[in-house]
């Protein structure tokens, strides 16, 4: 019975976290991470605990980094964050397509490339003149938080799937 009840709460806290991922300073990595977590008690898919260590120590750091970044672009829109949860997702599920191991580095591949998609909109064009090391930097600061809420939806997909 409690088994269930963890299994549609984390069911619901996945659905949630996907959702929070397009939105700036939403906390979506902890609650991708608290999916994670309630799914491996329900019982339903079996996570090693140094998978759930590391996921969640690299949630925290990317909510600290969420919490910290500015909510916006410099000019008030907050559309970056959906170029870049998008072509995270894409990348996630080409990565679980191609191989469970290569699952992370589509992630963070395709939200690279969803940033790079922003650059080159008339309102991320501000990214692409500060060069290389404003990239970087907003990488950095930006598609950290999705990278890690997506991969951590991925080791959970990837649970469901084994």
């Amino acid at each position: 019975m409690i088994s269930t009840v963890l299994y549609v709460i984390g069911l619901i806290a996945m659905a949630a976290a996907v959702v929070l991922a397009f939105v700036p300073r939403s906390g979506s990595p902890l609650v991708a991470f608290v999916s994670l977590l309630l799914l491996h008690l329900s019982y339903r898919i079996a996570v090693p605990p140094g998978y759930l260590a590391f996921w969640g120590i690299a949630a925290a750091i990317a909510a600290a980094i969420q919490w910290l970044s500015p909510a916006g672009e410099p000019d008030g829109r907050r559309v970056s964050n959906v170029y870049i949860t998008l072509g995270a997702i894409a990348g996630c599920l080409l990565g679980i397509l191609l191989a469970p191991r290569v699952m992370v580095l589509g992630v963070i591949l395709g939200a690279a490339m969803g940033q790079m998609a922003y650059a080159s909109t008339p309102v991320g064009r501000w990214l692409k003149l500060g060069g290389w090391p404003v990239m970087v930097r907003y990488y950095g600061a930006k598609c950290l938080p999705p990278v890690v809420a997506v991969a951590i939806l991925g080791v959970a997909v990837m649970g469901f799937l084994s």
